[in-house]
């Protein structure tokens, strides 16, 4: 059973799981249809798959690990998640708001698809998930959801230790479309002395063709 814990207003949630390492992860998602200058549009989602999957297998994620997310997102979110599960890794996801509002916000958008990809990992029993509005106290006015549940993802993954936490990103290492995305998980990992390893989505193969 999860216990929820307040220390100096740092939220995390503690397990009574020991794993090896701790795979957190932030990233881009999926672009909306009006974005002016593309970011990580559909078509390189394959491309993305395969270097989360790269990165895991360098360090041969197993069942003994553990996987940690911000969200569900269509993209980033639901890839690395979709791959962590496939390798038997237990994930906490961390939601913002209520399923059926992440739903709206950030993954209907972009279809469908995504949508029944969102429920198949929400329902999978290796996935818990946490709502923040039910677990910690409600947003205060001005307080964005986005850059809170970021800090209580990471408080939560620091918990297992700095040595064991392995922050992947899928970005395009610029300043994000508002606070809370992985511009500021990068500055904060790096904040406590971690590292991280950068899925550069610049240089991906699909700009070239």
């Amino acid at each position: 059973m999860n216990r929820l814990e307040k220390q100096k207003n740092d939220f995390i949630i503690e397990t009574d799981k020991k794993p090896a390492r701790v795979f957190l992860f932030s990233g881009h998602t999926i672009d909306r249809k009006n974005r002016p200058i593309p970011r990580f549009p559909e078509a390189m989602e394959a491309e993305a798959r395969q270097k989360i999957e790269q990165i895991l297998d360098t360090f041969q994620a197993s069942a003994q690990d553990l996987a940690i997310a911000p969200g569900i997102a269509c993209g980033g979110d639901i890839l690395f998640l979709e791959a962590c599960l496939l390798r038997n890794i237990d994930a906490i996801v961390f939601l913002p708001f209520e399923p059926a509002r992440f739903i709206e916000e950030s993954v209907r958008y972009a279809g469908d698809k995504w949508v029944e990809r969102f429920h198949n990992i929400k329902n999978h029993p290796q996935v818990t998930i946490n709502i923040m509005p039910e677990d910690l106290t409600e947003v205060l006015p001005g307080e964005n959801p986005f850059a809170r549940n970021n800090c209580w993802s990471l408080n939560s993954a620091l918990m297992y230790g700095i040595e064991k936490l392995r922050l992947i990103v899928l970005w395009n290492g610029k300043g994000g479309d508002g606070p809370g995305g992985t511009e500021d998980m990068v500055m904060r990992i790096s904040e406590k002395g971690g590292t991280f390893e950068h899925i550069d989505t610049t240089q991906f193969d699909y700009w070239q063709t």
